[in-house]
């Protein structure tokens, strides 16, 4: 006899239990462990929810087969689910079969030591497990060690910052934990608190390109005394679903996917960056890199934004099919060329090169 279905085991206790079973149903139960365990489980709460029924003056037959088996099942289940063991770091599972997400859990949920250990194991999961932490973050809001997963949110996005040396990087990132802000807005809509937030800082904020019109019209209340620019910042992505990055020079504002992809890593420079250039190409290298512009265009063709920044820069830029005309919206004030190039292709799939002397923008 195969192992006996749930629902028969209500069948088994409305019938009257064990005295009333069938021969080759207490046959399988003395030959199966598993089903004498789901037994015993069952019964225990069928007994309670008998008693129940008792103390009301009524009998445990009243209640339907399938109502019975509803309720019986439910409690099963949650039986189930609360006596399922978190795993422990002497089940000593291997880092390729842990899931991210179940290292999460564990992070947030788990012992001490159970954390810890789920935390060395996402650490080594470096930047690929920053999109899995970023959309669980929402779900975890609230719990004791909810900090303790925005810090290492931050740490794994920080982990190749060090990199950088750019005075205005370096500025960003000293801002992030000095500068205090005091927030209180309600209902307000997601673009307007980041101006807000631009405006106070002084720092560039600028949301990709890509995101859906809609996201910035999302409307939230927030309400931060004295708090850090990172905590702000923090609480605003746990809200809406997006995160933020340090990158081109700037804050910048996405969805977890497209911030985090799962294989690789989001590329953060353009193609001429590591070009073997001929010494006209290293001249306009050289213009990419100490040109400083702002911009401020809003839904506007990216052939018009090319046309701009060809103007205002002197240089040669060509945008070759099939690199598509896509509508962009952007803001962002004293910043080098290189870094409004990056953001102006590469989230859209795009790429700039340099030939002769000239900066070819397409895929």
């Amino acid at each position: 006899m195969n192992c006996v279905a749930e629902e028969q085991f209500v069948e088994m206790l409305d019938r009257g239990g064990l005295d009333e079973a069938r021969a080759e149903e207490r046959a399988h139960l003395e030959a199966c462990g598993a089903c004498r365990q789901t037994w015993a489980t069952l019964a225990a709460a069928g007994e309670v929810l008998s008693g129940a029924r008792s103390r009301s003056g009524k009998g445990w037959r009243t209640v339907p087969l399938v109502a019975a088996a509803a309720m019986l099942l439910g409690v099963l289940a949650v039986v189930v689910v609360r006596s399922a063991p978190l795993l422990r770091p002497s089940d000593e599972v291997p880092r390729e079969t842990l899931s991210p997400e179940d290292a999460v859990k564990l992070f947030v949920d788990g012992s001490q030591e159970q954390s810890a250990w789920a935390r060395e194991r996402l650490l080594e999961g470096g930047r690929s497990v920053i999109a899995t932490l970023v959309r669980a973050r929402p779900g975890y809001r609230g719990r004791a060690r909810f900090a303790a997963l925005q810090d290492l949110i931050y740490r794994l996005k920080a982990a190749t910052w060090g990199e950088e040396v750019e005075p205005e990087f370096l500025a960003i990132l000293r801002k992030l934990d000095e500068m205090k802000l005091d927030l209180s807005l309600q209902q307000s809509r997601l673009q307007d608190v980041l101006s807000a937030v631009r405006e106070i800082s002084g720092l560039n904020i600028v949301g990709d390109p890509t995101l859906a019109v809609d996201v910035g019209a999302q409307r939230l209340d927030l309400d931060a005394k004295g708090e850090t620019l990172r905590y702000v910042l923090d609480l605003i992505c746990t809200v809406t679903g997006l995160d933020y990055d340090v990158r081109y020079g700037v804050l910048w504002i996405g969805g977890p996917e497209q911030l985090w992809p799962a294989q690789g890593l989001a590329r953060l420079e353009n193609a001429w960056v590591g070009q073997d250039l001929n010494l006209q190409d290293k001249e306009t290298a050289g213009k990419l890199r100490a040109i400083r512009i702002t911009v401020d265009m809003q839904n506007a063709p990216l052939s018009a934004l090319v046309d701009y920044l060809r103007e205002i820069s002197g240089l040669t830029l060509t945008l070759q099919p099939p690199a598509g005309d896509a509508a962009l919206s952007i803001k962002a004030q004293d910043v080098r060329f290189r870094h409004v190039l990056e953001m102006i292709t590469l989230p859209f799939g795009l790429d700039a090169r340099i030939e002769n002397g000239s900066v070819l923008i397409g895929k």
